[in-house]
């Protein structure tokens, strides 16, 4: 081999060299760009299965104040309100008629009669007082 011969094989054994080179570095670079990108993801990962436990947890509770309640305790009650209230309201109509046939009772004429002698006996009575000032 002459001399031109080993300069030309040392030129590409060197540039093949730098080649790999460049390709490790590249690997490399990628290795540790999917490797910070697998942390971050699994950072937000656990974030969010945190949260997704606290929900379930939470729901849990809620569910557990579902089971515990007295459903058919409260459906009791409010159908003795609402008995309540309508007796109050059988009542008040009750009362409301009583009234009502009273005023139908009065005799208005009799009652503006009576008024008017009320005035006429009032009338002189009031002029009494009022010379006294």
């Amino acid at each position: 081999m002459d001399k031109t011969s080993i300069e030309t094989y040392q030129n590409k054994a060197l540039r093949l060299a730098r080649a790999r080179t460049a390709a490790a570095v590249i690997s490399m670079l990628l290795v540790l760009a999917i490797g910070y990108m697998a942390l971050h993801i699994a950072s937000r990962l656990k974030t969010i299965l945190n949260e997704a436990q606290s929900t379930f947890t939470t729901l849990n509770k809620v569910a557990a104040a579902i089971q515990d309640a007295d459903i058919a305790g409260i459906v009791y009650n409010v159908n003795g309100l609402v008995d309540n209230a309508q007796a109050a309201a059988v009542n008040a109509t009750y009362g409301i008629d009583q009234a009502v046939s009273k005023i139908n009772e009065l005799d208005i004429q009799k009652l503006n009669a009576a008024i008017a002698d009320l005035s006429a006996i009032a009338e002189p009575l009031a002029g009494l007082f009022n010379g006294q000032r």
